[in-house]
């Protein structure tokens, strides 16, 4: 799906994002961006260490997408949460609503002192919460149901999310 939804953004005249958040990437970086498949997968974990550090890369299956994978500095008890947690709302529309819970239950496990999400300031454990509490409205809500974050940038992303799963239930 992610190169069919680039070469549909590389199709769009430039003039159509003016005025979003967007308009300035589409613009410069768009028209040469490419999509780069990974040459090494891992199923569960990966250590990396060095002199002075140590990381994990963990995966606990599909929440944001269906491979999410996160950096966990261990010592340092830093959480890099790529986007199974942001500042906002989440697309939900490549995910399972469902299953996105466990895997923040698993991070918050982790007990970080630090998330750095996928969007947004670097924040503390409270953004991980967030999220959750975002999943649970949403896999409570029905195709038309209000907006419960509407003070939230982009507060048309509720609708459509909504949609994504609307389309996939049709």
């Amino acid at each position: 799906r992610t190169e069919a939804r680039l070469a549909e953004l590389k199709a769009t005249p430039v003039e159509e994002f003016a005025g979003t958040a967007f308009a300035e990437l589409a613009r410069t970086e768009l028209p040469s961006l490419q999509v780069t498949h990974p040459v090494e997968k891992f199923d569960h974990d990966r250590d990396f260490s060095g002199a002075t550090r140590r990381a994990q890369a963990l995966t606990f299956g599909g929440g944001h997408t269906l491979s999410d994978a996160v950096l966990w500095l261990p010592r340092e008890r830093i959480l890099f949460a790529a986007d199974l947690v942001v500042d906002g709302h989440p697309w939900i529309g490549d995910g399972d609503p469902k299953a996105w819970p466990g895997i923040l239950d698993r991070l918050s496990a982790l007990r970080p002192r630090t998330v750095v999400p996928g969007h947004g300031p670097v924040s503390g454990p409270e953004a991980i919460d967030f999220v959750r509490a975002y999943l649970e409205k949403f896999n409570a809500a029905k195709a038309g149901d209000a907006n419960p974050y509407p003070e939230l940038p982009w507060p048309e992303m509720w609708e459509r999310n909504l949609a994504a799963f609307a389309d996939r239930a049709a």
